[in-house]
């Protein structure tokens, strides 16, 4: 069936000469390097635009082609029209953001690329493979035998991210054979590695050092979870995503099974689920998230202390196993 996508969606792609290409909101590694991946393939002969409601994060400003990005906004007001949309490692229209479904309507045709197992699906054709460990490994294969240096470092960079430099369950031997393509083909894993794992601004580190004094671990020693406020990052002049991956800091910690970040967002709360163990995908989609087995997330339209409170309470139940 993933064959058969695959050429179905080559095909669309090769044929349309107008596209637009969907990040999803609070962009990470492996939906920018997809997008890239792809509008740096198309652009030879296509008119394509790329689009995010969110801005990129400095972290991936190295990645050629990051300023081409659009917001929402900016392409909502070009009012063009596509033949074809691709979003890609979007589970959901949800997690286009704002105005992203309005901009995907102005297409002909919607196809979806994606790896997350749970969410609400959309486009004709939607190629789903939860068995990936990225949705760069997906855009790899159909992009295989055109890979550029370019193309390479922004799908290489997509890879490492999602799984955690090949730390985290969902590496596999397919993985890490894509890796050495994508290292054969120009990506420079130490000079990645570098910039996304290794270089912080110092506001970000000031803001972890905030985040980490409301580190708590409750009783059972199994469940710990810390907290952004927007406070902290106005203090310290922190950007909106110079908090992403402090939720990795509470899975560290000996004994935790079940790691929470709750993110104050203005009047809403972003709640970031890990685990070694259990499978916080069904966690997060008791309220309306998702993501994968050890890695989700969802969004609360509430304050911080009520959201929290519900959360953890749930979280508490599930450790339990009175929620399955």
């Amino acid at each position: 069936m993933s064959e058969l996508l695959r050429v179905q969606i080559k095909e669309l792609l090769d044929n349309s000469r107008r596209i637009l290409l969907c990040a999803h909101r609070n962009p990470d590694g492996d939906t920018l390097g997809s997008m890239l991946a792809l509008w740096h393939y198309l652009r030879r002969d296509h008119q394509v635009r790329m689009v995010c409601c969110d801005p990129v994060p400095e972290v991936y400003r190295f990645l050629a082609g990051w300023e081409e990005i659009l917001s929402t906004q900016a392409a909502s007001a070009l009012l063009e029209t596509y033949q074809l949309a691709v979003a890609v490692d979007a589970s959901d229209l949800g997690r286009l953001g704002p105005g992203g479904e309005e901009l995907l309507a102005r297409a002909e045709k919607v196809v979806t690329i994606d790896h997350h197992a749970v969410g609400l699906s959309f486009g004709d054709p939607s190629w789903l493979d939860s068995t990936a460990a990225a949705t760069g490994e997906l855009i790899f294969s159909l992009l295989e035998g055109a890979i550029t240096p370019q193309m390479a470092a922004a799908l290489y960079t997509a890879i490492v991210t999602d799984c955690g430099s090949f730390r985290y369950a969902n590496t596999t031997a397919r993985t890490l054979a894509i890796a050495s393509r994508l290292v054969e083909a120009g990506a420079d894993p130490n000079k990645i590695a570098t910039r996304v794992f290794e270089t912080r601004t110092l506001a970000s580190l000031r803001l972890l050092h905030q985040a980490l004094s409301t580190l708590e671990v409750d009783q059972t020693g199994q469940l710990g979870w810390m907290e952004l406020r927007d406070d902290m990052f106005e203090a310290v002049g922190a950007s909106p995503n110079e908090g992403e991956g402090f939720v990795n800091y509470v899975r560290m910690i000996s004994g935790v099974r079940l790691a929470i970040l709750f993110h104050e967002n203005g009047s809403k709360v972003r709640v970031s689920l890990r685990s070694q163990d259990l499978d916080v995908g069904k966690l997060a989609s008791l309220f309306g998230g998702g993501g994968h087995m050890r890695a989700a997330g969802c969004e609360l339209s509430q304050a911080l202390p009520q959201a929290k409170s519900e959360v953890l309470t749930a979280a508490r139940d599930f450790l339990q196993g009175t929620i399955k």
